[in-house]
C-alpha cells in the first residue's frame, strides 16, 4: 500500500508531457501535427489544440493570410511560437490582408502569460487600424512573462486611419497589469502611427504596465501618416528600460507623455515612473529625438535619459518652435528628468526652422516645473554663424539653474550659442 501511495504521488507530481507541433502551407489539420510529414495547415488548428508547455514551429519559408475574416493568431498561455527554426526560409510570415477597411484588429494577439513569440514576419497589410503584435491592449486579466524576439513588423495601418495602428504595443486594460515583457532583436518599420509602444490604456482606470525591457531593436519609418514616434511611452508605465535600440527616420524617436485629460478623465492616475532610456542611437527623426509633452493632468514623471547618442534630429520640423534633439516641457513640479552622459550632435543647417538642439520649458507658461538634472553631456552644434537665432540650449525658464554641471557645449562656427542657464 505504501508503495502504491508513493507511485500515485509521483504521478501527480509529474507535469503533463509537452508536445511539439509543426505547421506549414499545404499541411493537413486532420493529422497529428507532430512532424513535418504530419504538419498542420492553419492557425485555427493551432489555437484549438496547443496547451501550456507546448512548442509550435511554423515553416519559415511559408506565408499565412486570409481572404475572409482578418487573420488573427490568438496565443495560448505557456506556449512558444517559433517561425524561424523549422524550414529553409528566414521567418514565417503572417499577412493581415483581409477584413473591412475599418475597426481594430491585430495580426498577433497575446492576452495570456508565459508566451514566447519569436522569428516571425508580420505584414499588417496596410489596413485601417491594424496592430501588428498586441500584448495586453484591451486585455481582461493580468498577464506576465512575455517575450517577443527576432520578429519583423511592417506595413501597419493605412493613410486613412483615425485610430491607432501600432507595430508592437505593450498595454493593459480593464484595471489590469501587464508585467515582465521583453522585446528584443526586432525590426519595426513603415507604420501609420507608432512603431513600438509602451502604452497603458486610458479607457478604464488602474491600468499598469511594469517591468518591460526593450533591447536591441531597430525602429524606423514610424508615423508615416501621423508623424508619430518610433516609440511612445505613455500613461502608467513603471520600472522599464529602453536600451541599445536604434530609433530613426520617424516623426520623433521617443515620446514620453500621458494621454490628454479629455481622454478618459480620471482614468489615468500615474505618469511614466522610473523609466530608463539608455545607450540608444536616436538619429534623423523629423521633429524630435526625445520629447516630453507637457502634461495637462499635472502628474509627476521620473525618467532617466543617459548614455544615448542623438544625431541630426529635427530635420523637418513644421514650425520655428519645433525640431530638436531633446525637448522637455516642465509640467508637474514633482517631475524629475535625469539627463546624464549623452552626446548631442547636429550637423550644418539640418532644418532652417529648427530653433535649437535642446529645448527646455518650451510648452510651459511659467517658471515653475520639473527638475531637470543635466550633467556630463556633450552638445556639439555644427551650425553656421548665419543661424543667429539657433540655440544650442534654450532653457526658457531657467530650469537648469543649479542642476547642470560638467557639460561640454560647443558651436563649431564660434558664434554665440545663445545658451541660457
Amino acid at each position: 500500500m505504501k508503495k502504491l501511495l508513493i507511485i500515485l504521488f509521483l504521478l501527480i507530481a509529474i507535469p503533463a508531457w509537452s508536445e511539439t507541433y509543426y505547421v506549414k502551407t499545404g499541411g493537413n489539420d486532420s493529422l497529428d501535427g507532430k512532424s513535418d510529414g504530419q504538419a498542420w495547415a492553419t492557425t485555427s488548428k493551432v489555437e484549438s489544440t496547443v496547451t501550456n508547455g507546448d512548442t509550435v514551429y511554423f515553416r519559415s519559408q511559408d506565408t499565412w493570410s486570409s481572404s475572409g475574416t482578418p487573420l488573427v493568431l490568438n496565443t495560448t498561455a505557456g506556449v512558444t511560437y517559433d517561425g524561424s527554426t523549422y524550414g529553409s526560409g528566414t521567418r514565417a510570415k503572417f499577412v493581415g490582408t483581409a477584413g473591412a477597411n475599418s475597426g481594430v484588429y491585430e495580426v498577433v494577439r497575446i492576452f495570456v502569460s508565459n508566451v514566447t513569440f519569436k522569428g516571425f514576419e508580420i505584414d499588417g497589410g496596410a489596413k485601417y487600424d491594424t496592430i501588428g503584435i498586441n500584448v495586453g491592449h484591451r486585455v481582461s486579466a493580468d498577464i506576465a512573462n512575455v517575450t517577443i524576439q527576432n520578429c519583423v513588423v511592417h506595413n501597419v495601418g493605412d493613410n486613412n486611419s483615425n485610430g491607432w495602428p501600432y507595430g508592437i504595443i505593450i498595454s493593459s486594460g480593464d484595471g489590469h497589469t501587464t508585467s515582465n515583457v521583453t522585446v528584443i532583436d526586432n525590426e519595426v518599420y513603415d507604420t501609420a502611427r507608432g512603431g513600438l509602444n509602451l502604452y497603458a490604456s486610458w479607457t478604464t482606470a488602474n491600468n499598469k504596465v511594469t517591468g518591460v525591457t526593450v533591447r536591441n531593436n531597430y525602429v524606423h519609418g514610424a508615423g508615416r501618416y501621423f508623424n508619430a514616434s518610433g516609440m511612445d511611452i505613455c500613461n502608467d508605465i513603471e520600472n522599464s528600460t529602453i536600451e541599445y535600440n536604434v530609433l530613426s527616420d520617424s516623426g520623433s524617436g521617443i515620446a514620453i507623455r500621458v494621454s490628454p485629460s479629455g481622454e478618459g478623465p480620471g482614468n489615468v492616475t500615474t505618469a511614466p515612473t522610473n523609466v530608463t532610456i539608455r545607450y540608444n542611437l536616436i538619429r534623423h527623426n523629423k521633429i524630435f529625438g526625445i520629447f516630453y509633452q507637457v502634461d495637462d493632468r499635472g502628474l509627476p514623471f521620473l525618467v532617466h535619459i543617459y548614455g544615448n547618442l542623438f544625431v541630426d534630429n529635427g530635420y523637418n520640423a513644421n514650425s520655428p518652435a519645433d525640431g530638436a534633439e531633446l525637448r522637455l516641457d516642465l509640467g508637474s513640479a514633482d517631475s524629475v528628468f535625469n539627463v546624464y552622459n549623452n552626446t548631442f550632435y547636429t550637423a550644418t543647417n539640418p532644418n532652417r526652422n529648427q530653433s535649437g538642439m535642446i529645448l527646455l520649458g518650451l510648452g510651459d507658461l511659467s517658471d515653475t516645473g520639473a527638475t531637470i538634472n543635466f550633467k556630463n553631456n556633450i552638445v556639439y552644434a555644427d551650425i553656421s554663424s548665419s543661424d543667429a537665432t539657433f540655440r544650442t540650449i534654450w532653457d526658457r525658464w531657467g530650469a537648469l539653474a543649479g542642476t547642470h554641471s560638467n557639460n561640454l557645449i560647443y558651436r563649431s562656427s564660434g558664434a554665440s550659442d545663445l545658451l541660457v542657464f
